[in-house]
């Protein structure tokens, strides 16, 4: 709930920045409001569900540094070699997935999307954050579980 919360908070703020400026320097905007709100939504969603996916991270490893070089681990080197080199997969990536959830197209973002990669509709990629939340959560579950008994 944390992460969407400020998921929430980023996209409201990053949406009321950019259009502050375009209206400020008159320059049109080229997005339908509806569109505008989507991406919003989608960004919302996308931190809750990383959050979530983080939250399973850290109950995996239970070293606090090592879970944070895990984490930008598979974001900057992970995710951009083997979204690089199958872009048929990329879209299934959870940071690739949240990023074009919240509307981030190929060649930009953080870690950088790669180009030609088709996103998923918005409850695909939803789905693929929400699995590997799930996916995370049960094998550290699993995993704690033998260690308080072992």
């Amino acid at each position: 709930m944390a992460g969407a919360l400020l998921g929430l908070a980023a996209a409201a703020t990053a949406t009321a920045i950019g259009l502050g400026f375009a209206v400020a320097r008159g320059y049109p905007l080229t997005l339908p409001a509806a569109t505008i709100a989507r991406y919003g939504a989608g960004a919302t969603i996308g931190a809750g569900l990383l959050a979530a996916a983080g939250a399973g991270a850290g109950s995996l490893i239970r070293h606090q540094a090592a879970v944070i070089i895990a984490v930008f681990a598979w974001a900057f080197a992970v995710e951009l070699i083997v979204g690089g080199t199958a872009t048929a997969v990329a879209p299934y990536l959870p940071y690739t997935a949240a990023a074009m959830m919240a509307g981030v197209t190929s060649g930009g973002g953080m870690p950088p999307i790669p180009s030609a990669v088709i996103p998923l509709a918005p409850p695909g990629g939803a789905g693929v954050l929400a699995g590997a939340a799930v996916l995370l959560a049960a094998v550290a579950a699993a995993t704690t579980v033998r260690r308080d008994i072992t």
